[in-house]
């Protein structure tokens, strides 16, 4: 059986005892919801003959499973089985006949699941049997070892399992180029770590024994004593005043490299990475994860370097001054290390969920401040409040309770090393009044000086164990995204042709967004270079899909796109984008300047040129009475535009580029019918020579194009002139004309 999911033997073993055999199956998989989307444990399984729906439940003593209904699907009814995606679930039905079963629902957890399901029943209803694709295989999605799901199905490294050590040698790789820079910050750190060791010695046994004593070398020579102090303080002064102006030096350009390798590497990622995600949550990578590993390399690896030697030189010094007192002293340093790896282990699962909580909340702001329109529009405040206290108060809850369990753990660890100094002194201060050995008093002050410093570098490293882990996750994440392939990529032997041409064809085309839905099927067209070819379709037919793949942020499943007879994946990206221009339904303007904005298109575009763009577009007038015309700065905090001042500007953007293909995506549809009709007739300009792709709800403005096609359900369903499409009675492009034109009737508007 291929387990699309692991089938646990209890469930197997229920299977037994109600007669189905658990040889007989060919493929399971898992859904976490029943038909009434509650919570449910429900297998599914597919034999040769048959589609089974098994529900059932952990029996109440915990121990073994037992099933509670079997649903039968024969495959002698033909059915065919089909995932209905909603927002955040989906549901498995049965259309058989002229009747249609739902089988049972389930998360998005489980989606790609049954996706892979339904692919492969569907070749067990043809073929009766089935062979395994590749990238389907388990070992292809899981871990082996742990069985958690690879984050990158393309990237098969599992966060689990994969080796520390091999993280950090990638990172140090990383820090190359300031190689010196941290020697110099090692080097000072060596200076403070030697001060600190001689500082106990001048003020302990060197003061008590050769200074104090008469016996002492030095006997009553207090000035030279004090000479040494001021010294050594001066000297640990300089070291300091050193460190922190090298590490201040290099901290700003290590976390500018880090942020600018962390977008650099998003950024070369493809448009489906970013429509799966939500900004908020690629900004705190982006800040957060950068200062995370900053701080792990500047202020924590160069002192665990120190402390490592600072914990060899103290504990030789202590066996030189008494090797019972520091065999004593050190008894408990080895529980303090397994302590300590519990403690790394146990933390590094809370700094995930405290950057999940962080994350998810970061993502709300950023989803509910950018709509904070539609938020006040529906007066939906206080749910809006409601829903950030629950992700506030989840964030607030994981900082609570990875804060109070590295507070307890470090000072139980505190508390182990606590226990051996106090031995170490009841021990020292008896051999010193029972003058047991050649310990003195000036001996004790100072062997008890380091111990006391040998313990602050073993209290650092109990810190070290919740920044490390931090770092690790942050490490992980980075690598993650430094790693990720993107779903388009240019070819190794791309192509840049002087003269591309402006014919677009479109060969029996195929595109889905998620496995097993097709959102374009099978869709061939061509577009005569200089002609206009109108895209008309209700809402979510795939018209803006089909603008995407010819601008190639989509890569087709099947078939083939060519522009001046290529095929586009065999042109570079920059020799594309420079013959199409897209203006979209979704405006989009980036902080800075109207001429910024404009000149995005053609950064060396002179000021006359964008002018005559914006003339064009119908921009020109509002654009002037701006507080500072073209110089009037817009975005967040500046001056704000109407919905179709926006759009007018974008437009502008794409003229500006003089493209030989357009694609006007809803590029009208934010306008009123006098500004549209204006803007309609500069374009009519604009396109004499050029392709253009139009795609509309209102119909009115493809009457003069050359060509149109209906989409209906990814397909082409109808192809001719407005004229043509027209005379079909029963045509779906007939319907939705005579539709528009009742509404505007009765709207009082006449087209």
């Amino acid at each position: 059986m291929f387990e699309i999911d692991q089938i646990p033997s209890d469930v197997l073993k229920a299977l037994k005892k109600t007669d189905i055999d658990p040889e007989s199956l060919l493929l399971g998989a898992f859904c976490d919801r029943d038909a009434e989307q509650n919570r449910a444990e429900v297998y599914l399984f597919a034999k040769k003959d048959a589609c089974l729906t098994v529900f059932g439940r952990t029996t109440a003593e915990g121990v073994g499973w037992e099933i509670e209904t079997v649903v039968c699907v024969p495959f002698s009814e033909n059915p065919r089985f089909v995932v209905e995606e909603q927002l955040s679930t989906a549901r498995l039905l049965v259309k058989r006949r002229e009747e249609t079963i739902l089988l049972t629902s389930f998360s998005n957890t489980c989606k790609e699941s049954v996706f892979l399901f339904v692919k492969y029943i569907e070749r067990i209803k043809e073929h009766g049997s089935f062979e395994i694709d590749s990238e389907d295989t388990r070992e292809a999605k899981f871990c082996p070892k742990c069985g958690m799901r690879y984050p990158d199905s393309n990237r098969r490294i599992c966060p689990n399992c994969m080796e520390k050590g091999k993280l950090f040698r990638r990172m140090l790789s990383f820090f190359g180029k300031y190689r010196a820079r941290l020697v110099w910050m090692l080097l000072s750190l060596i200076v403070l770590t030697v001060m600190s060791i001689i500082t106990p010695y001048l003020t302990g046994a060197f003061f008590y024994d050769d200074i104090l004593d008469s016996a002492g070398v030095f006997y009553g020579d207090l000035l030279f004593a004090i000479g040494l102090m001021i010294a050594t303080r001066v000297l640990n002064l300089l070291a300091t005043v050193a460190n922190n102006y090298i590490t201040s030096y290099v901290a700003a350009g290590m976390v500018f490299d880090l942020k600018k390798t962390i977008f650099s590497s998003i950024r070369k990622l493809s448009l489906s990475f970013f429509t799966g995600r939500q900004t908020g949550g690629l900004m705190t990578q982006v800040n957060d994860d950068s200062n995370t590993i900053y701080m792990f390399f500047c202020d924590i690896l160069p002192y665990f370097v120190v402390n490592v030697v600072k914990i060899a030189v103290l504990a030789v010094l202590l066996f030189l001054i008494e090797p019972l007192l520091a065999v004593i002293a050190l008894a408990t340093v080895p529980l303090y290390f397994l302590q300590m790896r519990a403690i790394y282990q146990r933390e590094k699962k809370l700094h995930a969920t405290r950057y999940t909580g962080a994350r998810q909340l970061n993502s709300f702001l950023s989803d509910v401040l950018s709509g904070m329109r539609i938020v006040k529009a529906f007066s939906r405040e206080k749910d809006e409040i409601d829903r950030f206290a629950q992700k506030n108060e989840r964030l607030a809850g994981s900082e609570r309770e990875l804060t109070v369990y590295h507070n307890f753990a470090g000072h139980f660890a505190g508390i182990l090393l606590y226990i051996g100094n106090l031995a170490a002194l009841g021990v020292g201060g008896w051999m010193v009044m029972t003058r047991r050995g050649d310990l003195s008093y000036g001996l004790l002050t100072t062997f008890l000086s380091y111990m006391s410093m040998i313990y602050s570098p073993l209290h650092f490293f109990a810190d070290m164990a919740n920044r490390t882990s931090d770092c690790t996750n942050a490490m992980q994440r980075l690598f993650e995204i430094m790693d990720a392939r993107p779903d388009v990529v240019e070819s190794e032997h791309a192509i840049a042709p002087d003269a591309l041409g402006g014919k677009v064809e479109f060969r029996n085309v195929s595109f889905s967004y998620s496995k097993g839905r097709k959102i374009i099927d099978n869709v061939s067209f061509t577009v005569p270079e200089g002609s206009i070819l109108g895209i008309v379709g209700h809402t979510g037919a795939g018209k803006s899909t089909l603008a995407n793949l010819l601008m190639r942020l989509y890569d087709t499943e099947d078939g083939q796109i060519l522009v001046g007879g290529y095929n586009v994946k065999e042109l570079k990206f920059s020799t594309l984008y420079q013959h199409i221009a897209i203006v979209s339904q979704e405006t989009y303007l980036f902080m800075g300047t109207v001429l910024d904005n404009i000149r995005y298109a053609k950064p060396n575009a002179t000021y006359e040129e964008v002018i005559e763009a914006s003339k064009c577009a119908g921009a020109h007038d509002f654009i002037m009475r701006l507080p500072d015309a073209y110089h009037t700065k817009i975005g967040f905090g500046y001056q704000d535009l109407s919905g179709g001042e926006r759009q007018r500007i974008s437009i502008a953007r794409a003229i500006l580029m003089d493209p030989q293909i357009l694609i006007l995506d809803e590029a009208t549809a934010a306008m009123d019918t006098a500004t549209e009709r204006r803007i309609q007739d500069a374009l009519s300009k604009l396109i004499e020579g050029k392709t253009t792709i139009m795609i509309a709800h209102r119909l009115s403005t493809l009457r003069d194009a050359d060509q149109l096609i209906v989409i209906e359900r990814g397909r082409v369903a109808e192809q001719g002139t407005h004229a043509e499409l027209l005379c079909r009675a029963d045509g779906i492009y007939k319907k939705l004309y005579d539709l528009q034109i009742e509404a505007l009737k009765n709207a009082g508007i006449m087209e």
